[in-house]
């Protein structure tokens, strides 16, 4: 299936508020095969995981996520045109019966007052936005590993990780050695990945 997700748009040419441009990152389609990668990275079940996109896009990480088995797929897009998109590039994936996961939602709003569903999480982060807003949603991740939660975090172009690596509930993921040269050679320096400790 292909899927409508070109290109890259900076963050002024989308449809956010006055302050929207200054918090976000813009648009910029996920490489398929390192966000597969980094999926298998992880050595989980995905049936027992809920793949959450922040910062969603155009929708092409919820195709690539919604080709393992995953409890269920879920993308977060302030932008009402960006989210547009992705729900038609979800309603194509699913019309071709090439999903793993059919249980795929696309939800407009902010992010960072997205409630988790209480399951455990993948969460992909492709520097979807700064360190504020990065800040608060690491802070309400964190809140639900204290519910017990488990929780990985993906994240591509890791322009914040500090904002990740201060807080108490979450430690660098040690990749298998084989995935890491992968990565490094595909995305060198250009990924963090994270679980809940």
């Amino acid at each position: 299936m292909q899927a409508d997700t070109f290109g890259r748009i900076p963050p002024q040419q989308l449809d956010f508020d006055a302050e929207g441009p200054a918090l976000n990152s813009g648009y910029e389609a996920t490489n398929t095969f390192t966000l597969r990668l980094f999926i298998r990275a992880l050595g989980i079940d995905p049936a027992r995981f809920t793949f959450i996109d922040f910062g969603s896009g155009m929708g092409r990480s919820l195709c690539i996520a919604a080709g393992f088995p995953f409890r269920r797929v879920l993308g977060v897009e302030l932008s009402e045109m960006l989210s547009g998109h992705a729900e038609r590039n979800v309603a194509r994936l699913l019309e071709s019966g090439q999903a793993r996961c059919r249980d795929i939602q696309v939800v407009n709003m902010d992010a960072t007052l997205f409630e988790p569903p209480e399951e455990d999480l993948v969460v992909f982060l492709f520097n979807p936005f700064g360190p504020e807003p990065l800040g608060r949603l690491i802070a309400r991740l964190g809140s639900e590993v204290t519910k017990g939660r488990k929780i990985y975090i993906i994240y591509q172009h890791p322009k914040h990780r500090e904002v990740v690596e201060s807080s108490r509930h979450f430690a660098p993921f040690g990749v298998p050695p084989l995935f890491a040269g992968l990565l490094h050679v595909t995305t060198p320096a250009k990924w963090a990945l994270y679980e809940s400790v």
